[in-house]
Formats: C-alpha cells, structure tokens, sequence
C-alpha cells in the first residue's frame, strides 16, 4: 500500500469521526430543544405518562436511527411530532385488539379437574352428535354464525339472500336445541 492511499484512509476515517461528532451534537440540541414539548404533546394525545414517555423515547430512538443513516429529517420538529403520533396511535390500537382478545386467552392458573374434563368431552359429543343429524347447510350456517361472521356473510355462502338465511338459522338452531335435549337422535338429514 502507497503512502498517498494510507493518508486517504486516515482523512476519510478522521471526517467520518467528525460528521459522527456533528449528528451527535446535533441530536443533542434537537433533544434539548423539543423534548419537554414532544413529552407535552404526547401526554396529551395518549392521557398515560408511561405511554406517553415511551413514546418519546421510541420517538428520539427513531430520530437517532435515521439520522445516523444519513437520513436526517429536513424539519425534524414536524418529523418529531409526526412519528411520536403515529406511535401513539399504533399503541392504542395495539391496546385495543389486546383489549378485545383478553377474554379468548386461557387461564392458565387452575387446571380443569378430570370430572370437569369428562363432562366437557361428553358435552362436546352430544353436540357433535346432534350437529351431524342436521342438514349440510344448517351446520355450515352454524358454525359460521358461531365463529362470528355477519348474516350477510354467511347468505353469501350458503347463496340465499340475508332475511332467508336469518331465518334459516333461528329454525337450525331450534333443531339443534331438540336435538340436544333428545341426545342427538332421530332430527333431519
């Protein structure tokens, strides 16, 4: 290796050192300069100060990332503002869905009991049992409906127009009540 392609390297490591040394000071007079704002506005719009602080936090980190990639937010004050919104209302909706599949998770602490158990099994096979004597359609009808999906839906798939099919299961579910309180015997095919 020449001379003149040794210093090359040391000038070029010695300005990336030095442009390193300007971001930093840059992002440290960036923070001090909006920080207590950002953390104001973040309060205000998430109503939590653990939320909100996070927020920020991510905010900061977010600004640090991108301007050590060379990506340094031309009016970082709106960039600031911008990103420490949409994150609270990511976290909201995050919030939300947890919120709304809080009672599908299992409890964990107490194990069901073997007699629980088996009453459980034989439920299931009674209603298995009575499901099977209905008709094709009135079982898709239910389960569709049982997995939450709209009567529109559920018309679509079974090709009938909504009215029909909101009838079609108030009569399936009727069968399938007698057919449980009969032990599943002798219903339709």
């Amino acid at each position: 290796m020449d001379e003149r392609t040794e210093l090359g390297t040391e000038t070029v490591a010695m300005e990336r050192v030095a442009r390193r040394a300007d971001v930093a000071d840059l992002l440290t007079a960036i923070f001090d300069a909006e920080q207590a704002r950002l953390y104001a506005y973040a309060l205000a719009a998430a109503h939590d100060p653990e939320a909100a602080a996070d927020a920020v936090a991510e905010t900061f980190s977010r600004l640090v990332r991108e301007a050590y990639a060379g990506r340094m937010p031309e009016n970082s004050t709106a960039w600031l503002f911008r990103v420490c919104g949409n994150l609270i209302i990511s976290g909201r909706r995050r919030r939300s869905v947890a919120r709304r599949w809080l009672g599908h998770l299992v409890d964990r602490g107490v194990a069901r009991s073997p007699e629980d158990a088996a009453v459980a099994r034989e439920a299931d096979a009674e209603l298995v049992n009575a499901l099977s004597t209905l008709h094709r359609d009135a079982r898709i009808a239910l389960l569709l409906a049982a997995e939450g999906l709209s009567m529109q839906e559920i018309a679509e798939t079974l090709g009938r127009t909504p009215a029909a099919t909101r009838t079609f299961i108030c009569r399936s579910r009727l069968k399938l009540r007698e057919g449980l309180e009969r032990g599943g015997q002798g219903a339709e095919r």
